[in-house]
């Protein structure tokens, strides 16, 4: 998701907004890319919102779901591992799911998927996979400080890749925003050209 507003808030700061705006361009495009190899997202799922928690999750996803033209799909709460099992197997050949969640949640998320399929992510990542990464600061734009709270990382991408319903592959990957909605996109959302 992206990043919030400095005073207590359950909403997106403007900076935030901006990143909502810059995913929805990127990967909503045909272009292939690493982070989108299959082209634009097919499916775009948010965690459910509760009352008096984060819409940061649904305002992030919100954005590309509507530039697809596709309804956002809410249907499990932040903590539910197994209803997202359930979505991502339910998924067909050549889906790309998009999933938009709080990023304590997330490394259950991904060990929720990946039981069973003999993947050690932290080996191909290089980084402990039990807790979301809290320093990964952008390369080209430095995170307003009220935003990260003793976190910087907004920035990266979690990609499983399924193969039959299957998990074959993990990779760690960045969005590129640089803090401008209409930016290019950059980092593994830019153009794949085959380097």
């Amino acid at each position: 998701h992206g990043e919030k507003m400095c005073e207590p808030s359950v909403d997106l700061s403007q900076e935030g907004e901006d990143r909502a705006q810059y995913l929805a361009k990127c990967m909503s495009s045909t272009t292939l890319s690493r982070g989108m190899p299959l082209g634009k997202a097919t499916k775009v799922y948010a965690s459910k919102y509760v009352e008096g928690h984060t819409k940061r999750t649904v305002q992030t996803a919100t954005p590309l779901a509507k530039q697809l033209g596709i309804e956002l799909q809410t249907p499990c709460l932040k903590d539910d591992y197994d209803c997202v099992v359930k979505e991502v197997k339910n998924m067909s050949d050549g889906d790309t799911m998009t999933a938009f969640w709080t990023n304590d949640e997330i490394p259950d998320l991904l060990d929720a998927v990946l039981k069973g399929s003999g993947i050690n992510a932290e080996e191909i990542v290089g980084h402990k996979m039990s807790a979301w990464t809290h320093d990964c600061p952008s390369l080209t734009w430095e995170e307003p400080e009220c935003s990260s709270s003793g976190k910087t990382c907004y920035d990266e991408i979690w990609q499983v890749v399924l193969e039959k319903g299957i998990p074959i592959e993990f990779n760690l990957l960045r969005e590129g925003f640089a803090g401008k909605a209409a930016g290019p996109c950059q980092g593994d959302l830019v153009e794949d050209e085959g380097v």
